[in-house]
């Protein structure tokens, strides 16, 4: 998945391997990586049998510098090393955190800290350092093309085949989280069965029924004139970090140029079949497309691209926060309102 990503392919051989580090440091937007880390380095170090003796998992915002750094300073029970987890260090007490530092100049070697973080300025001194005194990775959320691909690389791993267009399709009902995507996958495999193709339906069938917050269906309530319900689904995707602004926008936008094109062609006298095969699009979107277009007059929908364009252009010279930008956008393509973007 290129360059981003080699930080965590380094480690994750190198605890394969049994070469493990006395100090982790994971953090960033995307739980996925750190999750599935952390576990890895569990399992590796720690036999079953004494897991519940040789295992602590402590959160930042519950815990204090001092527990930390004496449970992390004590010997294993009947084992050559323990591990300490602890989330969220960001919420960890600044003179905490004073202790975490003062720690990872002799960390133990018989113990093994992993430090997990969410979102933070890794510009601050402590972060700084742990980046230099750790084993360490930034977990980013994947662009879409990247979680295009993973899709398709997970599905060939169930020994299953998904085309493109369906692992587009995952990608656009869930967002780009590799949390999300992992856990609707594995709805996919369930509901799918010994089924080795996956297609189109089947994803529609599973996903489009089991989540009400993603951007499919902020599209689809855009568009469908909904304008509680978009808010409510848009503010579900920026807590839950679903998806990007720009990758909103992106999509908001896609669907904007596809009904333009159909009311144009229909002004021209094209019927819904023709229409149909000059439009790459899967039948039952089409025909969702169609109701909406009948929604729009072609200058409404000229206007709403040149309000999602301002959009693009504000979110990328941070004019305004992207919660409003968005919000802003929604209520200019629902109500027809020119909007201060």
């Amino acid at each position: 998945m290129g360059n981003r990503f080699q930080d965590i392919v380094k480690i994750e051989n190198e605890v394969k391997k049994g070469a493990i580090s006395p100090v982790y440091f994971f953090y960033g937007d995307e739980p996925y990586f750190i999750e599935k880390m952390s576990k890895l380095i569990i399992d590796t170090v720690i036999n079953e049998e004494t897991k519940d003796f040789n295992r602590d998992i402590l959160s930042g915002e519950e815990t204090t510098g001092d527990d930390i750094v004496s449970i992390a300073s004590s010997f294993p029970m009947m084992a050559e090393k323990r591990v300490i987890l602890v989330k969220n260090i960001q919420k960890l007490s600044n003179s905490g955190k004073k202790k975490i530092e003062q720690y990872i100049d002799n960390p133990n070697e018989s113990s093994v800290l992993i430090l997990n973080a969410g979102k933070i300025n890794i510009k601050t001194s402590f972060y700084q350092k742990l980046k230099k005194k750790c084993s360490s990775f930034e977990s980013p959320q994947l662009y879409e093309n990247e979680a295009r691909a993973w899709v398709i690389k997970r599905f060939k791993k169930e020994s299953k085949t998904i085309s493109t267009e369906g692992a587009s399709f995952i990608v656009q009902l869930t967002g780009t989280s590799q949390w999300a995507l992992s856990n609707e996958i594995e709805k996919i495999l369930l509901f799918t069965g010994n089924l080795e193709k996956i297609g189109v339906n089947e994803i529609a069938g599973v996903v489009g029924h089991s989540r009400n917050y993603n951007v499919w269906e902020l599209t689809e309530s855009v568009f469908n004139k909904k304008i509680d319900k978009s808010i409510e689904i848009f503010n579900h995707i920026i807590k839950n970090n679903n998806s990007s602004a720009v990758g909103l926008i992106a999509n908001l936008s896609e669907r904007a140029f596809v009904l333009l094109k159909i009311r144009s062609l229909k002004e021209k006298g094209a019927n819904n079949q023709t229409i149909s095969k000059s439009i790459p699009m899967w039948p039952f979107l089409m025909k969702r497309c169609f109701v909406q277009a009948s929604s729009f007059t072609k200058n409404n929908l000229i206007k709403i691209i040149d309000t999602l364009l301002k959009a693009d252009i504000a979110l990328k010279t941070g004019r305004y926060d992207k919660q409003t930008i968005i919000i802003l956008a929604i209520n200019g393509i629902i109500r027809g309102e020119d909007v201060p973007l």
